[in-house]
Parts: structure tokens; C-alpha cells; sequence
């Protein structure tokens, strides 16, 4: 049996993190599935065979580093997509939307909870049927919390901003674990310590630029990685 752990771009944090630790009690092995982007339509399909991905690239990636078009039900995989909402808050119309009880001002346009509630309920609609073509295929498989946004999420620190931003992440992640753990799935959450009173990333956690040298507003470090691999480690001793 291997050991998957599996993600998007998240995967990185992990993966840096797993090189900064000295042991590997249970031989993780890690692969990308590819831009996160192709979570917005249906990406995975099961058939005669077994459950298979649907983009190219999740196909190509998934076949390079597994030898195969297909889950395997021998192996064990450690799956790191959902739990956030960045695609909402990330996104231009959410710099003039706010959560009802937040629209304190003319220019914003308040979303009601039960819109928002909506909202992310189709963010993750893909990703939910994912996680349900999984348990119909009878794979082995636990999901990975994703990090936590920073309060500068959109490199600034405006304080009905970052309310926002806090609101919807909170319900957005309450939401998403509600849903994974009513259906038996296994979620390891975030490690005491990782976020701050307010429920952001705590400064030493948080990837400060990505690969062009731009302000980085979703990923985490790899010392937020090595924390959670840690947390993954025990799961796996358990």
C-alpha cells in the first residue's frame, strides 16, 4: 500500500514541509493534481474501471506519479482541496459585497447568510462530488485541512475587509467540515497554534510571495507544512 498525499496547489506547503522533517514513518509519497481552477467543473467520472480524473492535466499528473489511469483501492490517499473560499472573497465583486450584517456602508452590497450559504455550497459542488465518487469506489482516503487566509488577504488591511474576509472563511470552512465528517470521511484539521485569535494564519505560517515575487494572499509556508504533516503522521500511527 502507498501512502498518497494529494492536492492542488496547497500540496507545495506540504511537500516543503515533509523535506524539513527527519522521519517518514509511513512513506508518504506526494503529487499534484494540478491547478485548482479545474475544480470548477466536473473533474472526476467513475466507469467500469474505477474512478478516473476528467482535465488533462489532473490525468497527466496523476498517471506520472502513480503509474496508472486509475485510484487504486490498495493504496491510501491524503486528499488537500476545499475547506476555503478564497474564489469568493479572492474575487473582484467581493471588494463591493459584504455579509449583511457587515454592509455598513452605501457602496457595498450586502449578501445575506443564506445566499452566502449558497454560494459556497456551489464553490465546492465539484469537489464534494469527488469526495462521493471516492466513497462509491470504495478507496481508502482522509482529507487535509487547507490554511488559513492572512488578514491582508488582498495586501491590504482594511478592518471591513478583513471582517469580511473572516466571516466567509469561517462559514465557508464550518460548512465544508459539517459536510465531511456527516458522510464518515476522515478530516485532519488544523494543528493548535496555526491560527490566530481571529482564526487567520499566524505571520510565521504564511508564504509571503509566490514564484514571481508578488504578495502571496493564499498559501501557506513550509513550517505550516511540516505542521501538518506532523498531524498526518499521527492520523496514520492512530
Amino acid at each position: 500500500m502507498t501512502n498518497w498525499i494529494c492536492g492542488n496547489s496547497h500540496l507545495g506547503a506540504l511537500r516543503n514541509g515533509f523535506n524539513l522533517l527527519e522521519e517518514d514513518p509511513h512513506n508518504l509519497k506526494f503529487f499534484p493534481f494540478g491547478s485548482g481552477y479545474w475544480t470548477w467543473e466536473p473533474f472526476s467520472e467513475i466507469d467500469s474501471k474505477g474512478l478516473h480524473f476528467l482535465p488533462e492535466e489532473f490525468r497527466k499528473n496523476f498517471a506520472k506519479n502513480t503509474q496508472s489511469d486509475y485510484f487504486n483501492k490498495e493504496d491510501r490517499y491524503g486528499i488537500c482541496i476545499g475547506g476555503h473560499s478564497p474564489r469568493l472573497y479572492g474575487g473582484p465583486n467581493w471588494r463591493w459585497c459584504r455579509p449583511a450584517h457587515l454592509a455598513n456602508a452605501p457602496r457595498y452590497r450586502p449578501v445575506s447568510d443564506g445566499l452566502l450559504d449558497a454560494l459556497i455550497l456551489q464553490d465546492h459542488r465539484y469537489i464534494y462530488r469527488f469526495f462521493e465518487h471516492m466513497q462509491q469506489a470504495g478507496l481508502n482516503f482522509y482529507v487535509i485541512a487547507t490554511p488559513p487566509p492572512p488578514p491582508n488577504f488582498h495586501g491590504e488591511n482594511r478592518q471591513d475587509e478583513v471582517d469580511t474576509i473572516n466571516y466567509v472563511e469561517t462559514r465557508a470552512r464550518r460548512q465544508f467540515v459539517d459536510w465531511v465528517k456527516k458522510r464518515g470521511i476522515d478530516y485532519i484539521d488544523l494543528p493548535a497554534g496555526i491560527m490566530d485569535e481571529r482564526g487567520f494564519i499566524k505571520p510565521e505560517f504564511k508564504q509571503k510571495f509566490n514564484h514571481e515575487g508578488k504578495h502571496d494572499g493564499h498559501h501557506a509556508n513550509a513550517l505550516y507544512g511540516a505542521e501538518m504533516v506532523k498531524s498526518i503522521n499521527a492520523y496514520l500511527s492512530a
